[in-house]
């Protein structure tokens, strides 16, 4: 086995400059409302004590609607003083002119506070702005259960990293608390539409001091355009419990050691080969001044596609806390007794709900689709349906640098079992207005192992794809394809990985004028999916975590091996590619022949002509020396009785 070691700078957030072009939305809708309450004829949850509240809950402690202007409001940053008072929305190059953008907040019709960048820069000017604009002071000192709210609308370019900012404080901004102030769901360059957006300041509040002096900031940081409004503005008291059940991962949760709960890896739908006893972790938090209780579980049941319960089981223990991107808050861990290998192929729905004392019980259930069948294993969220079109270092002219985007696995070794033997892989093409594919684009099929200190260390089983014609998805459309690994055009056959190891699988494309576009979904719950490129900021090859979840599933199918491959010949891996030097090509003949070998550069010039004579059939290589080739991109074109094929060549 080559192993090929790789110089990591770690797992990163996605890097700015392919971030600023690599997505379009093709359509977004959430699907949080699925398998509620009232479709479940056998739901019944715990018995829950409501309080009856000294307090008054959501009574207004303060209040901004923006009715007389900005007000007593201030500015700061380099580019404050584009933060204003507005009716019409947003008038800059790049908005909608006829008022699409504008903010439906409950009181927009007398006026909001808005941040146009648009209007900034100006027409294809597109310069870094910073400005932030800081509210007068605000005494909070009466109690520590405070929920912040406010309507927004937003709409940024040119980075995934979240950067709009609310930040409060009690001594003028020396120190103070920060918060991301967007819907994960919302992708760049999307309009956001009008959202409410609520802060528990209850951790803020317990260890501030002098908070007759608390201020509210506002902070456009580092985006170029487009837009930010804000209206209705209130600070409110909350419960004492409100304890909320934000987030479920599902289906033993796998960490890098086989240690249960660690990483927060999930699979969503699993084959039966992988099927083993269920485990889950729920994301908790407390929305009122109090913590999350110590004794609360979870009520788990399990519902086939005819709503039929199932299975049930009560546990779990608040085991830590966790604070990441998308979640912020305690852990429920819970190892059940239920045996998923026991269950039908099908498709079934997991509803948790929270067994606690809670003064607010809205917020206490949630639920997640589980696929159990003979093939698939996948990461996919089937609640949401949040899917974009993206392409790591993608260009609409200039050439696509390399990349490699796949999804991060671990196996255990159920009943023993020492390796699994992999038939292919799934992933779903995705194409819009401006990200292509191109016919004949050539992927490969890769494998890392995972080792500790996130090394990752390439496993020699490469498989070689051609995206062809038929694969490729209309615009706007996606389309599965299922890489068949006995059909690949260089090594074929199951790929077999050892168990009690973390591997990412994905693909890897190595740039050029050739375009590949894939569908992702716009969220990973488990921090599971990767992308290999160069950084921007350091010009290095680096590992990221993808920000998003590449959407692909593993193949475990047998009957793959048994389908036909009707080409004469194909060509293998070229490596290395790109090269500097001599590349070794690699190809199969299904019957002997004579075998001629021509390479041209891109305006069709001949600089390689070789005659290999008769060869038998089965796999062959030749040796091709670049030394003397121009920098560019070159087409190796072997020739048989019966076929002609081609694959790229790149001299760096």
């Amino acid at each position: 086995m080559k192993k090929v070691y790789l110089s990591i700078l770690g797992i990163a957030a996605l890097s700015c400059s392919y971030a600023q072009t690599n997505i379009e939305r093709i359509g977004f809708s959430s699907k949080q409302d699925v398998f509620t309450k009232e479709k479940l004829t056998d739901y019944s949850p715990a018995k829950k004590t409501s309080k009856n509240l000294e307090k008054a809950v959501n009574d207004t402690l303060w209040s901004e609607d923006f009715a007389s202007g900005i007000g007593s409001w201030t500015t700061g940053g380099a580019e404050g003083t584009i933060w204003m008072y507005d009716t019409d929305g947003p008038d800059g190059t790049y908005s909608d002119p006829n008022g699409a953008d504008i903010i439906t907040s409950t009181t927009a019709d007398n006026g909001f506070l808005m941040y146009d960048a648009d209007v900034y820069g100006g027409n294809n000017n597109y310069p870094v702005i910073n400005g932030y604009i800081t509210s007068p002071a605000i005494d909070l000192s009466s109690t520590n259960a405070l929920t912040l709210n406010f309507q927004t609308a937003y709409r940024y370019c040119c980075s995934s990293l979240p950067k709009l900012k609310l930040q409060i404080s009690t001594d003028d901004f020396t120190t103070n608390s920060e918060y991301i102030v967007e819907n994960d769901a919302v992708g760049v360059n999307d309009f956001s539409g009008t959202l409410t957006i609520k802060i528990n300041l209850v951790d803020f509040l317990s260890t501030a001091t002098n908070k007759t002096n608390s201020k509210i900031r506002f902070v456009w940081d580092g985006f170029d355009s487009y837009y930010w409004q804000i209206d209705d503005i209130a600070i409110t008291e909350s419960n004492n419990n409100d304890i909320e059940l934000s987030s479920l991962i599902l289906n033993r949760v796998f960490g890098d050691d086989n240690t249960v709960y660690t990483n927060l890896k999930e699979y969503t739908s699993i084959p039966l080969i992988l099927a083993d006893t269920l485990s889950v972790q729920a994301i908790v938090k407390n929305n009122g001044a109090g913590g999350v209780q110590p004794n609360t579980t979870i009520n788990l049941k399990i519902y086939d596609d005819q709503n039929n319960l199932v299975a049930q089981e009560t546990g779990g223990t608040v085991s830590g806390s966790v604070n990441k991107l998308i979640y912020v808050g305690d852990t429920i861990s819970f190892d059940t007794e239920i045996d998923l290998a026991q269950f039908a192929p099908g498709t079934y729905k997991i509803l948790a709900d929270l067994s606690t004392n809670d003064d607010n019980t809205d917020n206490d259930t949630i639920s997640r689709t589980l696929i159990i069948d003979e093939k698939y294993l996948g990461q996919e969220n089937y609640d949401i349906d949040m899917i974009e079109v993206a392409s790591a270092g993608y260009n609409t002219t200039d050439p696509q640098d390399y990349f490699m985007v796949g999804n991060e696995y671990f196996f255990p070794a159920i009943n023993d079992m020492a390796e699994v033997n992999i038939d292919g892989l799934e992933i779903v093409l995705g194409q819009t207005s401006t990200r292509t594919i191109t016919p004949n684009t050539q992927i490969e099929v890769k494998v890392y192992e995972v080792q500790t200190g996130s090394v990752y260390v390439e496993v020699d089983q490469t498989r070689l794809f051609t995206i062809t014609s038929d694969m490729i998805p209309a615009s706007g459309n996606t389309n599965a394809v299922t890489l068949n690994f006995h059909q690949a055009e260089d090594l074929t056959g199951s790929i077999s990985l050892e168990t009690n190891k973390k591997y990412v699988i994905g693909f890897y494309h190595s740039g050029g004028s050739e375009k590949i576009a894939y569908a992702q979904q716009n969220m990973d719950s488990d921090f599971s999916s990767r992308l290999f490129t160069r950084s921007s900021q350091t010009s290095t090859d680096t590992w990221f975590w993808n920000g998003k979840q590449l959407l692909s599933r593993l193949v475990f199918d047998q009957t793959l091996g048994l389908e036909e491959n009707t080409s004469s010949i194909s060509i293998g891996n070229i490596y290395p590619n790109p090269t500097s030097g001599v590349s070794t090509v690699s190809y199969s003949l299904q019957n002997s022949s004579e075998v001629s070998v021509n390479i041209v550069d891109i305006t069709g010039k001949k600089v390689y002509a070789s005659k290999e004579g008769q060869k038998v059939s089965g796999k062959h290589t030749l040796d091709i020396d670049a030394t003397e080739f121009n920098n560019g991109v070159y087409y190796v074109t072997i020739s048989t009785d019966e076929e002609i094929v081609t694959k790229k060549l790149i001299k760096k």
